[in-house]
């Protein structure tokens, strides 16, 4: 039963990460201490909410997948997304579960204490350095000339159809108007194994509508996390600030 809930409850510890805005300066803590502090990071399930990933079979695997081996390329050794997963469901079973059974709300004091313990864990059984949390989250992505831009990257908000009229009309139609657009977004936290947040980065993936100048509508859940370009740039655009990568972005 809690097994076929780890995305509602990972969304839930996520949350218990810390959910501000992400800053201009990904780093809690100067670069170079980071870089002396943290060698290995176990990576947690990606956590995000359903209208934001989709549907298609594997999207939350194929995110993490991009998200572990962006970390191996910096030099940093990594703790699995199913030893994690495995970890923290064993721990919410011996806390009964994150929810109130009567409202059915996460019980904050009941999530703050299995993250605790969670990260102290895999500290102690992995020897954990930190431990990073992917969210994706929805924004809203203003856009104008045909262009959302958001969270470091760019998208058209016309679909484009094998067809060209149809999408070449709105594409024009679009071209003038402005506004803003649902769009999906990768938020990567990492906090050490006593809770401090030492980084917090983000990447734009993929807008999750479509506007053809007088309407807007849902792409099809399918469809979504589908583009291994989109995924593979916003993991870069949320990790690639880390150490034996390029100096961070002022945004």
């Amino acid at each position: 039963m809690l097994r076929s809930c780890l995305p509602r409850i990972a969304f839930w510890l996520a949350l218990g990460a810390g959910c501000a805005d992400v800053p201009v300066d990904p780093y809690h803590v100067p670069r170079a201490e980071f870089a002396a502090r943290v060698h290995t990071i176990a990576v947690a399930p990606v956590s995000a909410a359903q209208r934001g990933i989709g549907s298609g079979k594997g999207a939350a695997e194929r995110l993490v997948a991009l998200i572990v081996a962006r970390l191996q390329r910096h030099g940093l050794a990594t703790v699995s997304p199913a030893e994690v997963a495995a970890a923290q469901m064993r721990i919410v079973e011996a806390h009964g579960g994150l929810f109130d059974p009567m409202t059915g709300a996460p019980d904050p004091a009941k999530v703050d204490a299995v993250r605790l313990e969670l990260l102290a864990e895999l500290g102690a059984r992995f020897h954990a350095d930190a431990v990073l949390f992917p969210v994706v989250t929805v924004v809203s992505a203003p856009f104008s000339q045909a262009r959302a831009e958001w969270c470091g990257t760019l998208q058209e908000v016309y679909a484009r159809t094998d067809n060209a009229l149809p999408w070449l009309a709105a594409s024009s139609a679009a071209n003038g108007a402005t506004g803003t657009i649902p769009a999906s977004c990768l938020v990567a936290r990492i906090q050490d194994v006593a809770g401090a947040t030492l980084y917090e980065n983000q990447g734009g993936i993929e807008v999750i509508e479509t506007f053809d100048g007088t309407r807007f509508t849902a792409r099809p859940p399918a469809e979504l996390f589908a583009d291994l370009d989109r995924l593979e740039a916003a993991v870069g655009l949320a990790l690639d600030a880390l150490p034996g990568g390029a100096e961070p972005a002022r945004r």
